[in-house]
């Protein structure tokens, strides 16, 4: 099942523009050479996007039919896309107040102050993903490395459940030897790099996206807004756990039971009455939860 316009890689920009998208495997732990190097870091927290946003089916309709079938499947896209729109303006307008960016912002403060032996010396926040950007972030770092957390938000296709993904890439300032300075956003060069993705269920979903997202807009977006609170934090939470394994651990989780949930295959890590966690096959973490968000 293809999502377009809100897919994982493409909805953390930055993930996919600067760090070579979701093609290549990045490394998922920190060499006990690089946990607190001379000079410390410096991290920066990423939001691109400025209100929620919903996931979009791609149409496999006209795929046996050649430029025809792909020109059907684009008008089936746009109509999905449209109807998306139209259906998250309610939400859009309850929430106009709430601001993800502090969110994210402050959580990850919290957790890179728990993390001291990262070497986080100070902690900054912008809007842009692009590849000139992080390279710009990197040449006025006065650190060797920058940690660059990219966060994303959204509803599932049906509006059903609400996502919230983030990636934790660590660059290096210094250019690769004999490459160039977009190298060094590169995942083949980050010391680290690893992304996470918390669904949280509305518990009286149905199969309508204009009645769920009602449902979500009530009382002021009051589910939404701790679905939301609770990704962020959830997602951090992954960070400190993942980073606490060793490459050993790490590897074990590959070899887990298979298991679907809320349309999201890999091994499982485990699985409880707050919800399951399991490892797909690009190595992202994701998190299902289980009864409320709040």
């Amino acid at each position: 099942m293809e999502i377009v316009s809100i897919a994982r890689c493409a909805a953390l920009g930055l993930a996919l523009a600067a760090f070579g998208g979701c093609a290549t495997q990045p490394k998922h732990f920190i060499d006990a050479a690089d946990r607190s190097p001379p000079g410390g870091r410096e991290a920066v927290v990423m939001v691109p996007q400025g209100e929620i946003r919903g996931q979009v089916l791609a149409s496999q309709a006209g795929a046996a039919f050649g430029l025809v079938g792909a020109l059907v499947d684009t008008g089936i896209n746009q109509h999905r896309a449209n109807k998306a729109e139209s259906a998250i303006t309610p939400l859009r307008t309850e929430m106009s107040d709430y601001s993800f960016d502090q969110q994210a912002l402050a959580s990850t403060q919290a957790t890179l102050a728990q993390l001291d032996w990262l070497g986080v010396r100070k902690t900054s926040f912008s809007k842009d993903t692009s590849k000139q950007n992080a390279n710009a972030i990197l040449d006025k770092s006065e650190a060797p490395e920058v940690l660059m957390a990219v966060y994303d938000y959204e509803l599932t296709a049906d509006f059903s459940a609400m996502q919230v993904n983030a990636r934790f890439t660590i660059s290096p300032k210094a250019v690769p030897a004999g490459q160039s300075p977009d190298s060094r956003v590169k995942l083949e060069h980050a010391v680290y790099s690893q992304t996470f993705t918390y669904l949280f269920a509305l518990p009286t979903a149905g199969n309508d996206m204009t009645a769920n997202c009602g449902k979500w807009s009530e009382s002021h977006a009051l589910a939404a807004r701790a679905a939301l609170d609770r990704g962020i934090e959830r997602v951090n939470a992954l960070l400190m756990r993942q980073l606490a394994a060793t490459p050993d651990e790490l590897k074990k989780l590959s070899e887990g039971e298979s298991i679907e949930a809320n349309g999201h295959k890999g091994k499982l890590i485990e699985q409880n009455d707050q919800g399951i966690l399991l490892v797909d096959a690009a190595g992202t973490w994701v998190y299902v939860a289980r009864g409320s968000a709040g």
